[in-house]
């Protein structure tokens, strides 16, 4: 089945290129080391993209970690001061900081990106991700060229969340040694679950 027009204009109009043919769409961005290179972003899994729904899922997506990134370059703390713990907030409408119940789990997974658990393995509350999965992110961190450090505290500053109905949609901004604030993020998606919170990672790449 060939792209619906309406959807191929709207991919037309996000910065880079999208190939959506079989896990990744490949995005080529300047990076901050001075040259353009590929950073692959999965637009959903294989069982996700039959129809136009699955192309609406993807472009929507897409649309909102673009406009989110621009809103995040203005510190949260300069837009609104938050001295008590972060509330989980259901809203559609708007982006908020991160809750500070999910803060732990992002660091954990921060802290196995860094150490080179692509996979994710044995982090509690964390879905482990699949060898193709693991393998795209290994290789956006690599061709970014810096290397990754543990989230400080500022990174929740400029970190958002907004709820998608039945799911967060998280974009953190991940740190470097040779940056500090760097313009990859990690994408994760996070699902109520009983008793707690079931947090699965999209991707990390440069929005």
């Amino acid at each position: 089945m060939g792209e619906p027009a309406s959807v191929q204009g709207h991919r037309d109009s996000i910065n880079g290129r999208s190939d959506v043919g079989g896990f990744c769409g490949a995005f080529t961005q300047k990076s901050t080391v001075g040259s353009s290179s590929p950073f692959l972003l999965p637009c959903a899994g294989r069982d996700d993209l039959h129809g136009h729904d699955g192309y609406r899922l993807i472009v929507a997506s897409l649309q909102w970690c673009a406009a989110s990134r621009h809103r995040r370059r203005s510190p949260i703390s300069e837009r609104r001061l938050v001295s008590a713990p972060v509330p989980i907030l259901k809203d559609e409408e708007q982006e908020h900081p991160v809750p500070s119940v999910w803060r732990s789990k992002l660091r954990d997974i921060v802290e196995a990106l860094k150490d080179g658990n692509f996979n994710l393995c044995g982090l509690t509350g964390v879905d482990p991700l699949d060898d193709a999965t693991a393998a795209g992110i290994a290789r956006n961190i690599n061709d970014y060229g810096c290397a990754l450090t543990s989230l400080p505290d500022a990174s929740w500053d400029t970190s958002v969340c907004q709820w998608q109905i039945e799911y967060w949609e998280v974009l953190v901004d991940l740190f470097t040694v040779e940056e500090g604030r760097s313009d990859l993020v990690l994408h994760v998606h996070v699902h109520e679950q009983v008793g707690g919170f079931d947090l699965k990672l999209h991707f990390v790449y440069v929005p």
